[in-house]
C-alpha cells in the first residue's frame, strides 16, 4: 500500500513539512509519496524552501532520519486554456480551470487501489483549498483523508523559519513583519503542530450517484448531477 501526501500550496510551502512532520513523527504514518498542487510561483517557493539543499524537505529528512530518495516530490501545476502555467489564480476562468484540475487530480489518485490519500487543504489560496474539500467529497473513499495544519505558538505560521518540529532543545526563528521583525529563540517542548481531520461527505459512497458522475470530466456536469439528485430527493418539512 502506498501513502501519498498531497498537497496545496502557494507562497508559504512549509505546510507540507508541517503535514510532514506530523503524520510520520506523531501519527507513524509511513509516506511514499509527496504531491504538490501550485502555481508557478508557488513552484518557485518550492524549490528554493523545500526542495533547495537547505530546504526544509531536506532538513527533515535529516532531523528523522529519513532517506529524500525514499520521499519523492512531485509538482503538479495549473494549467490556463491554452496549457500554459499559471503565476496565480485570480479570474473567474482560472478558478474554473483550477477547480476542474484538481478534481481530475484527486479522481486519478483514487482511481488506484494501492494509494491511500492524506490531502492538506491547508496551503494556498483559500479557494484551493475548498476546490480540495470538494474533489475529496466527489472521490475519496473510506481511507482518505482531509486535513488541515495548526501551528502554535502562531506567530510561527508566517516564519519564513519554520517548516517543521526539529529534533532539537531549543531553534532560532523569524517572526513579525517590517520594523516589528525579530529573531526569537523556542523551545521546542512549547511548540505544537496539530494536523486537525476536517469532515466530508464521501459521497462516493453512494454507488448510484458515484455511478452517475464518475465518468464526467466537466465539472459543471458533475455539480448538475448532484444537485438534480439531491433536488429530487428533497424531503418537505411537514
Amino acid at each position: 500500500m502506498k501513502n501519498i501526501l498531497l498537497c496545496v500550496s502557494g507562497m508559504s510551502p512549509q505546510v507540507v513539512t508541517e503535514t510532514l512532520y506530523y503524520l510520520t513523527q506523531k501519527q507513524k504514518v509511513t509516506i511514499n509519496k509527496i504531491i504538490v498542487f501550485t502555481t508557478t510561483e508557488g513552484k518557485s517557493r518550492i524549490e528554493t524552501m523545500l526542495r533547495g539543499q537547505n530546504g526544509f524537505l531536506r532538513r527533515f529528512c535529516d532531523s528523522y532520519g529519513i532517506d529524500t530518495s525514499t520521499l519523492p516530490l512531485e509538482i503538479e501545476l495549473v494549467t490556463g486554456k491554452n496549457g500554459e502555467e499559471l503565476p496565480d489564480i485570480r479570474t473567474k476562468e482560472e478558478n474554473e480551470l483550477c477547480l476542474s484540475q484538481l478534481v481530475n487530480l484527486v479522481k486519478k489518485l483514487t482511481s488506484e487501489e494501492e494509494n491511500n490519500l492524506f490531502a492538506s487543504m491547508a496551503g494556498g489560496r483559500k479557494t484551493m483549498g475548498i476546490f480540495l474539500s470538494f474533489a475529496m467529497e466527489l472521490f475519496a473513499r473510506k481511507n482518505d483523508s482531509l486535513t488541515h495544519v495548526l501551528i502554535s505558538p502562531s506567530e510561527l505560521e508566517s516564519s519564513p523559519d519554520f517548516g517543521f518540529l526539529p529534533n532539537t532543545e531549543t531553534f532560532q526563528a523569524t517572526t513579525g513583519f517590517g520594523e516589528n521583525k525579530t529573531l526569537k529563540t523556542f523551545y521546542s517542548k512549547d511548540i505544537q503542530i496539530e494536523v486537525e481531520e476536517v469532515p466530508f461527505f464521501r459521497m462516493r459512497q453512494n454507488k448510484k450517484l458515484f455511478d452517475h458522475y464518475k465518468g464526467l470530466e466537466n465539472i459543471n456536469k458533475i455539480r448538475e448531477v448532484i444537485q438534480t439528485e439531491i433536488d429530487t430527493h428533497v424531503v418537505e418539512p411537514e
